[in-house]
């Protein structure tokens, strides 16, 4: 990989990109104002939905790789010129969206009664915890219903209209959250149940604005989507036999970070309070990695359906160093001003030192986070889904959660120690796609 940029492919790649940056900005703007708000609370509160939240993503997570499913065979028949079968794949998807978002919402309060005493640290927590799931669940269709639409919109080309889709879930959550945690402007003052319902119909009014764009701007008409003899089972089960490794991917990984808070709960309730602001903190730095990933997606699958592959591999490989440049500037942030970001979120001068050691140790884990989350979108983009699964399982499972468990808890080294299994997390999968992607393996697949 040729260290310096190429200002033409650079372009393409930004063009793809910035859209998705922007987007995911205004979803970390909310995490940033939902996990300061909720701080606002109490240690407690701001415990019970960090963890409940990982909860609810790692179920949409899951179900939502449709997304990215549907993304890589919409951009590989949009280079085939197949329009109308763009459509066709979108129908299929939000078909299989519809169906299993429905059976999340419609089963929400059954689902949190399963989960939340498998997560809570404490009956306080769990009481909430619990309240927090139920009705986050309750926007699962919604959620799903989007990210079918982003899949479509990201795979053609069009990432601006994800774009003002997260801008307007974001401020929208923003407000209901003012609203409705707090009870301003003579709303309820709801607590953690209020951030959970302020979420579900944000998502709810994202859901309205893709239904809108869609309708407009000549869309309908050039790829023929909702059209009801679209919706075909083979074409539904090619979507899910495509997701369905990245599915396992997303349920693993999720649930992986899941299990990494239930393994920090054993270390004290503070210590999950502080998890889940470096969370959200790491989210910043991730924000560029998957927004070039993104990109790299959509455009190793365009050029492989044009069949050609070499465009394919350069623009993954600048996507690479963009995401490098972009994620090494803010692990910089991390090593030199820890204190100020965690003061973005909390008060509590305990929550505040036990994050600030974790945030200078994750710096130096930017740049393989970079390499790996850009790759690992290159292969699906590619079809090369099974890769991407096992790298994830092996990582998650025989590495990542062990060595958070042996360092934090067995061997008392606390916070810092759980954490330290993030950099070895991270490093593990940069080395591995870049060694597969070099081979070229990938641009053999069909789908």
């Amino acid at each position: 990989m040729p260290l310096k940029l190429d200002l033409e492919l650079s372009r393409q790649v930004w063009r793809l990109a910035y859209p998705i940056c922007l987007g995911n900005l205004s979803q970390i703007l909310l995490g940033v104002v939902d996990t300061a708000m909720l701080g606002r609370l109490s240690p407690v509160a701001l415990a019970a939905a960090g963890i409940g939240a990982v909860a609810y993503l790692t179920v949409i997570s899951t179900l939502g790789a449709l997304s990215m499913g549907t993304q890589a065979l919409t951009a590989r028949r949009h280079g085939e010129k197949e329009m109308a079968q763009c459509g066709q794949v979108l129908d299929n998807s939000l078909a299989l969206a519809i169906v299993l978002g429905g059976a999340f919402t419609l089963s929400s309060p059954w689902f949190a009664q399963i989960l939340f005493p498998l997560l809570e640290s404490g009956p306080q927590m769990g009481s909430l915890l619990g309240i927090y799931m139920q009705y986050r669940f309750y926007g699962a269709v919604f959620a799903l219903f989007n990210l079918a639409f982003a899949g479509f919109f990201n795979g053609i080309g069009q990432t601006k209209v994800r774009m003002i889709a997260a801008i307007i879930l974001t401020s929208a959550n923003i407000l209901l959250n003012w609203l409705l945690i707090f009870g301003n402007l003579g709303f309820p003052k709801l607590g953690v149940q209020g951030a959970a319902i302020a979420s579900t119909l944000a998502t709810a009014l994202a859901s309205l604005y893709y239904l809108g764009v869609s309708l407009g701007k000549g869309y309908r008409s050039t790829y023929g989507y909702f059209r009801p003899a679209n919706v075909d089972p083979s074409e539904m089960c090619k979507i899910g036999r495509l997701s369905l490794p990245l599915m396992l991917r997303y349920l693993v990984g999720m649930g992986g970070y899941l299990a990494f808070f239930w393994i920090v709960g054993r270390i004290g309730t503070l210590e999950v309070a502080a998890s889940n602001i470096i969370r959200s903190i790491l989210s910043i730095s991730w924000m560029f990695g998957t927004s070039m990933g993104a990109a790299a997606t959509t455009l190793v699958g365009q050029n492989m359906g044009a069949k050609k592959y070499k465009e394919a591999e350069l623009s993954s490989w600048e996507a690479v160093k963009l995401s490098i440049i972009f994620m090494g500037i803010v692990g910089a942030l991390f090593l030199f001003f820890p204190s100020p970001l965690m003061r973005i979120y909390t008060d509590d001068l305990g929550v505040i030192s036990a994050g600030i050691p974790v945030l200078r140790l994750l710096s130096i884990a930017q740049i393989f986070a970079a390499i790996g989350l850009v790759l690992s979108s290159a292969f699906i983009g590619a079809g090369d889904m099974r890769f991407v699964l096992g790298v994830e399982v092996g990582n998650t499972c025989l590495v990542y959660l062990p060595l958070a468990w042996w360092l934090g808890v067995h061997l008392g080294l606390g916070l810092l120690g759980a954490w330290s299994a993030e950099v070895i997390y991270n490093l593990i999968p940069a080395l591995m796609m870049s060694a597969r992607f070099r081979g070229g393996s990938w641009k053999g697949i069909r789908i």
